[in-house]
């Protein structure tokens, strides 16, 4: 008798120390830490990027520092060969800076069927901070940090925000956006025989969304 062992999924790896473009902001360096796992063959390796620099392979935790924002992707493979889906993660870091909450990252995930509540604060930098933000290429507004607010009505919405501090020194202008679909899908299916049949009778359904999808 033989075992012949079989391994198609891969491995699933997260990360700590990384965030969406948006959040997670910080005034210094941050350590990233990957873990990786594989319920059948095991992990072999796992590999990241820092500013689409060169593929690094991983050996513990690592430190990425400077001003701006950073993409960090990254990856497994286990001992079959599977490769994982490459994720993607930020590390952001500025003197001063606009935190905020209640936004996704882009006009497409995150899809809510809810008003959300926005709150942008600012930080780093010298206080007091003022919060400027513009709504759907509205009208911008200010108001002392923080700045809470509902967004609603069905669609995307785009929020642009930036904090300027007790120095007068303004934060990078950023974009987030909030995404509401509060209709349900609409199903349609084949004409099909009234009464019995003496046949199999085929049953076709079609979905759409306009939004989400």
């Amino acid at each position: 008798a033989c075992t012949v062992r079989i391994d198609a999924t891969p491995a699933k790896t997260t990360a700590d120390g990384l965030f969406d473009k948006l959040t997670g902001w910080s005034q210094t360096a941050r350590t990233v830490t990957l873990s990786a796992s594989d319920v059948a063959s095991g992990v072999a390796a796992t590999h990241y990027t820092v500013d689409g620099g060169e593929q690094q392979l991983y050996a513990g935790p690592f430190t990425v520092g400077g001003d701006g924002r950073h993409p960090v992707t990254y990856w497994s493979v286990d001992a079959a060969g599977n490769v994982e889906a490459v994720h993607t993660g930020w590390v952001n870091i500025a003197p001063l800076y606009a935190e905020a909450s209640g936004l996704a990252p882009d006009d497409n995930p995150h899809w809510r069927n809810t008003p959300a509540n926005v709150s942008i604060a600012g930080g780093g930098g010298n206080a007091p901070y003022t919060v400027w933000y513009q709504l759907d290429g509205g009208d911008w507004q200010s108001v002392a940090s923080p700045a809470s607010f509902s967004v609603s009505g069905v669609g995307r919405h785009t929020v642009s925000y930036y904090v300027v501090d007790g120095l007068a020194q303004e934060s990078e202008r950023l974009t987030g956006y909030v995404n509401i679909d509060a209709a349900a899908p609409v199903t349609t299916t084949t004409p099909v025989p009234k009464g019995w049949s003496r046949t199999d009778v085929v049953v076709s359904l079609a979905a759409s969304d306009d939004l989400s999808s």
